[in-house]
């Protein structure tokens, strides 16, 4: 596991990132960096952001209003979830494919795409509209339903050949 993620290991992410309000160092940033950081620092309303939201969805909020410093922060907060991701999506692949499941079902119905995404299914809301449309179902006129396949036959020949009555054509 370690070597797996050893780039993850060794990645370094500064202070200034996790807690620009307190990160008193500014001298140690980039020159570019500096003056758009100092402004962020004393901006009372990404302070607020950040408090809330947390560092993570904090830079994402404020990524339009401070673009320098997004630039150098979007790297580090991108890295842990898109590995997340790619790991959950090689796991998911992983299991369709093993001896339990057809492989063609990957393709064929969706299975990948239902395992990876967040969404969950409103089983009682389905299950109301498969109700509703069996109860449509039912009520069916009777006169074009058949009981049987053969019956269907029956009445297809009837209509293609047009015979009257049973085994009487009009031929």
């Amino acid at each position: 596991m370690e070597l797996r993620f050893e780039d993850l290991t060794k990645l370094q992410i500064p202070d200034w990132i996790l807690d620009p309000f307190s990160f008193e160092a500014v001298d140690k940033l980039d020159n570019s960096l500096q003056t758009e950081f100092l402004d962020l620092k004393y901006d009372c309303e990404a302070k607020i952001i950040f408090k809330q939201s947390g560092y993570e969805l904090g830079w994402v909020k404020i990524m339009d209003t401070y673009p320098q410093l997004w630039g150098k922060t979007e790297p580090l907060l991108i890295s842990f979830p898109s590995t997340y991701l790619v790991e959950k999506g090689f796991s998911s692949v992983v299991q369709l494919l093993t001896k339990q499941r057809n492989k063609l079902d990957i393709c064929l119905k969706g299975d990948l795409r239902l395992n990876l995404t967040n969404i969950k299914p409103d089983i009682q809301a389905l299950t109301e509209i498969h109700q509703g449309l069996m109860d449509e179902v039912e009520d069916f006129p009777d006169d074009l339903a058949y009981d049987s396949d053969e019956e269907e036959y029956d009445a297809l020949n009837d209509e293609t050949f047009g015979s009257d009555a049973i085994g009487e054509s009009k031929i």
